[in-house]
């Protein structure tokens, strides 16, 4: 059972990895892809240097996360069906789109092949956050979702590393078409002998959770929400900003990715230690706030204050994701975790979509343009997000740390 599970979670960790390869795609790419297909120019507008307004990447990158919410009827089927086989086809619809972008002739085809894959991809997300949930004993489960993280944090680097090595005239377009060949690794990779958990008391119908469980959906939606409003913007902007607007060079940019590595190992590990001992709901707060902090410091205006800012960003981000992937699932049952693990992923992309709209047209109105917009709209659009944590303390009562980690729990 021990080495099942083990083998289960190293296919876990690489499926994650493969899918957050395609999803980062559309960040990494996003300063090449509004030169390519843009109108860049040579004033200090945010659209001469970039190739796109504000408004524009912040409608393309709404779009896109938008799509996600289509994932929740996936995540849902998932409760029925069984966790593997959704799992199976999700990932492999959501690379093949992405490798479509690679035929990208305008801004707008770019953005539909990502917002066209994006919601089977976020399923997938979700879907092993489940599966690692329900595969771990609790003193143990915030490590293995850390791990879970870190996978798709790697997915996300070689991202990045692809774009730098492929940085140039049609660059991207290689890039997204490597996506192809992670379908060859997906299908024999996610082909397991038997579900993991199979429930029989399924909800009646598709996308509906019982009532009884509703209100603490609701409040952890909120966290996710608010959290997606400030991450939404904060990495969607990374590339533009680094390399459009501060003038980093794409290797440079690429070392701070891989120097935020670090801060992101530094971050999984405090949430396992944390996770080890309880408090998810403490720890949730600490690491939205540093979030928030971090965000600020890297849009603040200048080169050393982006990559501070990033660094800080990332390692808080490392913090709060396992803590909260944990929380968020431990406190539904089993017949209705994948659906409300669906629910969340619809939470994220509403603060994601909010943060994105907001972020972008308040960098458009703001006065000075360039560096000094986006901090403008950095302010506007993160700082509220911190009210959120106010409905943690509803949620403190049912935070398993604070009950089960003194002792072994059991596999849920």
């Amino acid at each position: 059972m021990t080495l099942a599970r083990s083998h289960s979670r190293v296919v876990v960790a690489l499926i994650a990895a493969l899918a957050s390869y395609a999803q980062f795609g559309v960040t990494t790419s996003l300063g090449d892809v509004s030169r390519a297909l843009g109108h860049p120019g040579h004033s200090g507008s945010l659209v001469a240097e970039a190739g796109l307004s504000g408004s524009q990447l912040g409608v393309g990158l709404a779009l896109v996360r938008g799509a996600s919410l289509f994932a929740l009827f996936f995540a849902a089927r998932a409760d029925r069906s069984g966790r593997w086989p959704v799992i199976r086809w999700t990932t492999t619809i959501g690379l093949a789109a992405t490798a479509v972008a690679a035929a990208s002739r305008s801004y707008w085809f770019f953005v539909a092949c990502f917002a066209l894959g994006r919601p089977f991809l976020s399923a997938t997300s979700a879907l092993l956050t489940v599966v690692t949930t329900e595969t771990s004993r609790v003193r143990e489960r915030v490590g293995h979702l850390a791990v879970l993280a870190a996978a798709t944090g790697a997915g996300a680097g070689l991202a990045a590393l692809v774009h730098s090595l492929l940085k140039g005239s049609g660059g991207f377009r290689w890039q997204f078409a490597s996506a192809a060949l992670a379908i060859a690794l997906v299908v024999p990779l996610s082909r397991q002998r038997h579900d993991p958990v199979v429930s029989e008391e399924h909800p009646a119908r598709p996308g509906r959770v019982a009532p009884e469980w509703r209100p603490r959906l609701w409040r952890v939606a909120l966290v996710v929400a608010a959290l997606s409003a400030i991450s939404g913007p904060a990495n969607g902007f990374t590339f533009v900003y680094g390399e459009n607007v501060l003038h980093l060079s794409a290797s440079r940019v690429t070392l701070v990715l891989v120097a935020s590595s670090l801060s992101g190992l530094v971050g999984l590990v405090l949430a396992h230690r944390v996770g080890r001992r309880g408090r998810r709901t403490v720890g949730i707060a600490l690491g939205t706030l540093v979030t928030v902090f971090g965000s600020l410091v890297a849009y603040s205006g200048t080169r050393v204050d982006f990559v501070l800012g990033y660094l800080i960003g990332v390692g808080a981000a490392g913090f709060v994701t396992p803590l909260l992937g944990a929380l968020s699932t431990e406190i539904f049952p089993r017949s209705q975790r994948a659906t409300t693990s669906g629910w969340l992923v619809v939470a994220s992309v509403v603060g994601a979509l909010s943060g994105l709209l907001v972020f972008g047209v308040v960098a458009d109105a703001a006065h000075g343009g360039g560096s000094h917009a986006l901090a403008v709209a950095a302010r506007v659009t993160f700082i509220p997000c911190v009210l959120a944590l106010l409905v943690l303390r509803h949620l403190t009562r049912l935070d398993p740390g604070e009950h089960e980690v003194a002792h072994e729990g059991a596999v849920i």
